[in-house]
Formats: C-alpha cells, structure tokens, sequence
C-alpha cells in the first residue's frame, strides 16, 4: 500500500507542475482512480489492490503503457471504420461516431484521467458496456460500431434504408440499434422463407409468420433465429456472436407480436 501511495503523491506533484501534492479532494480522488486504473489494466481484480508479492510500481507502469498502447489501436480502428462509415441517415449515429468520438481522442488524458470515457456514446449498440471505463470502453464501442458497419454494407445500402424507413418513417431522429432493425426484418423472411429482397409482407404473410410463432414456442423460436443467424453471419464468428446478444429481444417482441397480432409494427 505504501507504493502505491508514493505513485499517487508523484503523480500530484506532476498534476501539479511540480509546486505541491496537495490538491481539492476531487482531484486526489480522480488521481488515485488513474493510479487504479493503469494498474487494473494488468490485473483482474477490484479495489486497487495487487498481490504482496508483485511491484507495484512495475504494474503500474505496465499498465499505463497498456492504456497508451489501446488508445493508438482505438485511433486506428475509428480510422479504419471512417474510410467507408455510413449512418444512413440516423443522427444519433452520425452524430455519435462523427462528431463525438473526434473528441474523445482530442480530449483524453491517458495520465490524469484515464478512467474518464468522455462521451455519452449515445447511439444504442447490442452490447452492453456498463462495466467498463475510459479508452477500454471506447475501444470495445467501436469494435461494435466496426461490426455493425460490416454487417449493414454486407446488403445494398438501399435495402437498408428502405427496411428502416418501413420500420419508422421518423427513423432517422429515433435513438435506436439499426442492425437489430435489419436483423428483424431479415429474420421474418427467412421464418417464412421469403426471398430477402421481397420486401413487403401481405397481410396473408403476417398471419403465416403469426401461426409459425405461436406453433414454435417462444424457446424453440429463439433457437430457430440462433440458427438462421448462423447462416447471416456465416463465416465471422464475430459478428454472430455480437448480434446473438439481439436474439432474446428479438423472439420476445415476435411471440408477443404473434400474441396480439401486432407484427406489421415490428417487421
């Protein structure tokens, strides 16, 4: 515990320029929160703390080379991902990716603050982040974002487009995940075995997709979308993994849409 105090009293006198380690409480918390964080980096523990055999010190440098070493490769990413970005359209994602994500890298302090995500990341992905911080939550975003980005330009930029509009004419200022609405969409047809590019459902289709539901069950329906999945996404295990998180969502919305014969708003 002693080091890993000395590591925060040097890390204030460098806050500081040097004139003083005494700084507003806020700030000595922000400080020691860094120290924590760096050092979290190469251990997977809570609290701060690391085993009494290893160097504190040693583990805190390690990690802060870690942290500057993810923020070149969350650069890179967000570089690779703005060569061909599209929002199609929505605001929350162009606002969120284009405007947004710049500032982060401008603004991120991998000394002082490396805990501190920034933004708001506003537009909804599949995954959820809640337990990370700082450029380790960054970089899992983007990765998100870069598979979205792949999975949505795998379909002609008009076929998405006219699946979202249909969801919602009011879709480019809605706060919601596109891929999920491509997927549901994407689904339905192959419940019923439609050709993807059909796009309009007949009442007499959604009555066929209602019957299909309710005679599967919500259980077996999620296991029939898991295997449908499996041929969207087939070969990125990736990408299959992270729209997999959509598909308990996905088959609740379907059962109760099927219920209460309410599909046309969903699909």
């Amino acid at each position: 515990m002693e080091e890993l105090y000395a590591i925060i009293s040097e890390l204030t006198k460098k806050y500081t320029g040097g004139d003083s380690t005494s700084v507003p409480y806020e700030v000595a918390e922000q400080l020691a929160e860094a120290v924590c964080y760096c050092i979290d980096e190469i251990w997977d523990h809570h609290g701060g703390l690391v085993p009494g055999n290893q160097e504190v010190r040693g583990v805190y440098e390690a990690g802060r080379q870690k942290v500057l070493h993810k923020v070149v490769e969350g650069q890179q990413l967000y570089s690779e991902i703005m060569k061909d970005f599209d929002a199609y359209g929505n605001r929350t994602l162009r606002e969120t990716i284009t405007d947004g994500m710049p500032k982060f890298f401008l603004y991120y302090d991998a000394d002082y603050n490396p805990q501190d995500h920034l933004l708001t990341l506003d537009y909804p992905i599949l995954q959820p982040l809640e337990e990370l911080r700082g450029i380790d939550r960054i970089l899992a975003y983007l990765t998100c974002i870069d598979l979205e980005q792949r999975f949505m330009k795998s379909f002609p930029r008009q076929y998405v487009l006219n699946v979202v509009r249909n969801y919602h004419q009011s879709y480019p200022v809605l706060i919601v995940n596109l891929p999920a609405i491509l997927l549901r969409n994407l689904l339905a047809h192959l419940l019923l075995r439609h050709p993807l590019w059909k796009m309009e459902l007949t009442s007499d289709d959604y009555e066929n997709l209602a019957e299909l539901i309710q005679r599967q069950g919500r259980d077996n329906l999620e296991l029939t979308l898991y295997y449908h999945l499996q041929t969207l996404t087939d070969p990125s295990k990736q990408l299959f993994q992270y729209l997999k998180s959509a598909l308990p969502d996905i088959a609740a919305e379907f059962t109760n849409g099927a219920q209460h014969t309410c599909l046309e708003r969903m699909v």
